[in-house]
């Protein structure tokens, strides 16, 4: 129904669907091994969405996104059932946002919203924010590419005044929620006054005129109570090339889970250098993205504060119709959770450890079109050098875009 309402009105509409399976995968340790062959993953396409709608006028449009999972058990907006009133394969609305210009250089939007200044083209959104390892390794600002504002419900204002400079501001409370509350309490002689405030921040970047350089700068603050992040950044590009290196100071008040922050005692606590390089030669395409977070700047002596780095590598070389590839990293996304364990390499620390957590990933394959499906072979390899045991598993991942 929403392909033909997309065809009647002239709507972008786009559509992927995918499916994954793993020929086989297993482990070994000094206790055994385990092997399991042909089972489906539980493919979540959040990230590469399953269903995407777009309209995009002179001065307005819209978007909106679903995304599903095979199994049926992520939470829905919408639910498919069979006779027997059982869950089949439920679509969520990710997303959705409508925007508008009030003049030709200046954007408005409303709903799911985000803003950013530099992502890698590896996993974009992978990107460190400054974190201890304990918060990381708990997804308490583990991942994310929104440098200027978090993703949530919200609304900014980009604007384009003069050419090659960007701007961009807004705030993102939440559904349902006001970006500043204030509250007044009476009892008896005594009035009590709480205020507190949700998520803004604001980017700005210029494009250098002739240079393929733009500077950048970036501010995002998650609310009260909650960390800050500024960020200051520069790319290049040119011919062949592209890079960017860019530093992410984060403010806030320990290294402890966001349970324990307090608006009265933020600090710088953490710097991640975010980078990401990229050269094509020959048809050969190089990416690597090496991230290193430097921590202890809340306490030099806490020596469960330590500084660490991931890194993302990955080659490409054009076969004749075939992409033949190998990826190798700290943290790649190993799906191990498949495999019934909880052990995986996080992060490489640098301390008396390093050694003890160096654990690594690397991912040959090779990738190739049969018709209108993309289908990718690979075989997955992970050393969990704290758990002494080694992971793999031989996936094959099919992709259908129209």
């Amino acid at each position: 129904a929403i392909a033909v309402a997309a065809s009647v009105f002239a709507v972008d509409f786009s559509a992927t669907v995918q499916a994954s399976v793993d020929l086989a995968s297993g482990n070994v340790n000094e206790n055994g091994s385990k092997v399991d062959f042909f089972g489906v993953e539980n493919t979540t396409q959040q990230d590469t969405d399953l269903l995407e709608v777009h309209f995009s006028g002179d001065m307005a449009g819209a978007d909106f996104k679903f995304w599903s999972t095979l199994n049926g058990t992520t939470s829905t907006a919408l639910t498919f059932t069979n006779g027997d009133s059982d869950n089949i394969t439920p679509v969520a609305l990710r997303a959705l946002k409508v925007w508008f210009k009030p003049i030709d250089w200046m954007t408005v939007s409303v709903g799911n919203i985000g803003l950013y200044l530099y992502t890698e083209r590896l996993d974009w959104w992978k990107v460190p924010m400054g974190a201890s390892a304990a918060q990381f390794g708990s997804w308490d600002g583990k991942w994310s590419s929104a440098a200027g504002l978090t993703e949530n419900a919200g609304f900014t204002v980009e604007a384009t005044p003069i050419e090659g400079l960007y701007l961009g501001a807004g705030v993102a409370p939440g559904v349902s929620n006001y970006t500043i509350t204030n509250s007044t309490v009476k009892s008896g002689d005594t009035t009590t006054t709480t205020s507190s405030y949700a998520a803004y921040g604001a980017v700005a970047k210029y494009a250098i005129p002739g240079t393929g350089a733009s500077v950048g700068l970036a501010w995002r603050d998650d609310g009260k109570n909650a960390f800050k992040l500024l960020t200051v950044g520069a790319d290049f590009g040119m011919d062949a090339f592209y890079g960017f290196v860019q530093g992410k100071l984060r403010i806030d008040s320990t290294s402890a889970a966001w349970s324990s922050r307090s608006q009265d005692d933020m600090k710088l606590a953490g710097i991640t250098i975010d980078n990401y390089f990229e050269y094509t030669i020959s048809g050969i395409k190089l990416q690597l993205t090496a991230p290193v977070t430097i921590r202890g700047l809340l306490d030099a002596d806490d020596t469960s504060d330590y500084s660490y780095m991931t890194l993302r590598a990955k080659v490409t070389v054009p076969v004749n119709a075939l992409s033949v590839y190998c990826i190798v990293g700290s943290d790649e996304g190993f799906d191990l959770a498949n495999m019934n364990s909880s052990a995986g390499a996080h992060v490489w620390r640098f301390n008396e450890d390093f050694g003890d957590t160096f654990n690594f990933y690397v991912k040959p394959g090779v990738s190739f079109n049969v018709g209108s499906c993309s289908i990718n072979l690979g075989a997955e390899m992970a050393y969990d050098n704290s758990a002494k045991t080694f992971y793999w598993a031989l996936p094959v991942d099919t992709v259908v875009k129209f």
